[in-house]
């Protein structure tokens, strides 16, 4: 009986394996023929349609992954781009044409190094003119910053009109089924009154890599109302947090906290913590992704403690050329709030919440900013007052304007107007806000 050689075997399953792809790749030509036709018209998502069906059969065909990844390189989906570059590397490392195009990828996403690191093995002799034109401007665009630790602040005065600022109800007297009669609200109506507003900022990064940043944020306000000086307030924030970068994708995590003051009493503080996971996808658009957490305490009410988790997601899009770049994102959460005790189950509710907001360049530096928000809040518990459930309706609408001075400073005015709709009369407000600002940044 013959036997079958172990070498011999091999030998043939790989004369027909290598037959198979050959007979594939004959297979696909016609239809990569019409994708580098697409391609080069200028229909990049043509070619796409044409390309990815054969993804399953042509993947490692070193013609098929260049074709393919230049083709995502146009359409500006870099880590998709970068995948099929690398492919056609790993089978042919003397490819310039993939080695060029994912030089321009990492550039773009500003992995410096490793764009050097793909252009240093070719010989630029062998290089077309324009090839070569490539490859040096690429080995000379600047080095990353070396810059270890970096910091920023601002300084902002603010004056301005508040028509509500106590957010009190339109009304003088309100009925309580509670009490069965009015009640007087005094002080918890509704309330004009001007206010000045003064604000600091700093925020630092340090840099533990190319990859890796360490990032701190402060921030301290004080507001002094003209008439409402039992409504003064003032905060503090501190955020502190990591931010990993890798290809088309950032990962941060935050440690937020917060300090309220009223009348120069501690009215409410927090801590917590913030993910966040954004994804760049294409030259122009990116996903955020965030999950948060926060623990509030209010020390003048026993210590009642309350938390509040959120999760959402924003999308943002930058269209325009050069300097006139305008920028249009918005925003979907979820979440919920909810009482540690009791007696104070009636601070439990639902949320959802939505945004849309935008930046529009005004003239040479001076910019145009809106946001709209609104903010659903159903509650849990029955509200003893009124027997009934509270359900909330927030809507917040903001136009500002940033005109720049020279030497760090702006002028800054904001309108703002918010509108709270409740099924319970007591939380019903309107409120519009005027401000004018000077900020100087660093």
């Amino acid at each position: 009986m013959f036997k079958y050689h172990p070498l011999l075997v091999c030998a043939l399953l790989s004369l027909l394996f290598m037959g198979e792809r050959a007979a594939h790749a004959a297979d696909a030509e016609p239809m990569l023929t019409q994708a580098r036709q697409a391609l080069a018209d200028g229909h990049a998502q043509q070619a796409r349609i044409l390309l990815e069906p054969l993804m399953v059969q042509q993947a490692g065909n070193p013609d098929y992954d260049y074709l393919l990844g230049l083709v995502y390189q146009k359409l500006g989906l870099n880590s998709e781009a970068q995948f099929a570059l690398e492919r056609v590397i790993m089978v042919d490392a003397n490819h310039h044409g993939a080695r060029l195009a994912l030089a321009e990828i990492y550039q773009q996403i500003g992995e410096s190094a490793l764009a050097r690191a793909q252009i240093q093995p070719i010989p630029l002799e062998q290089l077309s003119i324009k090839d070569q034109q490539r490859a040096v401007s690429l080995m000379q665009q600047p080095k990353p910053s070396q810059k270890i630790f970096e910091l920023s602040g601002y300084l902002s005065a603010t004056v301005g009109l508040d028509s509500n600022v106590s957010t009190g109800p339109d009304a003088t007297d309100l009925y309580l089924p509670a009490l069965g009669t009015s009640y007087t609200l005094g002080n918890a109506a509704d309330f004009h009154d001007w206010s000045q507003i003064y604000s600091a900022g700093l925020q630092g990064s340090w840099k533990l890599n190319e990859q890796t940043w360490l990032m701190a944020r402060g921030q301290v306000a004080k507001q002094n109302n003209q008439r409402r000086d039992d409504l003064d307030s003032a905060y503090t924030n501190a955020q502190l947090g990591i931010l990993y970068k890798q290809g088309d994708n950032r990962y941060a995590g935050m440690l937020l906290n917060q300090f309220y003051w009223v009348a120069e009493d501690l009215y409410r503080y927090y801590w917590g913590g913030q993910l966040n996971w954004e994804r760049t996808l294409g030259s122009s658009d990116k996903l955020n992704s965030y999950v948060q957490y926060l623990n509030y305490t209010l020390p003048n009410n026993v210590d009642e403690e309350t938390a509040q988790a959120l999760v959402g997601l924003t999308y943002s899009h930058r269209f325009g050329k050069g300097e006139r770049v305008s920028s249009l994102y918005g925003d979907f959460n979820i979440g919920k709030a909810w009482s540690f005790e009791d007696q104070y189950d009636d601070q439990s509710h639902r949320i959802l919440g939505a945004s849309l907001g935008g930046e529009v360049p005004i003239g040479k530096a001076s910019q145009l900013s809106g946001l709209f928000s609104i903010e659903r809040s159903d509650y849990d518990a029955v509200e003893t007052i009124y027997y009934q459930r509270r359900e909330d309706q927030l809507a917040t609408l903001q136009v500002w304007f940033e005109h720049p001075l020279g030497h760090g400073f702006s002028l800054l005015p904001l309108f703002s107007y918010s509108s709270n709709r409740s099924n319970l009369p007591l939380y019903t407000y309107a409120r519009y806000q005027g401000n004018f600002s000077i900020q100087w940044s660093f």
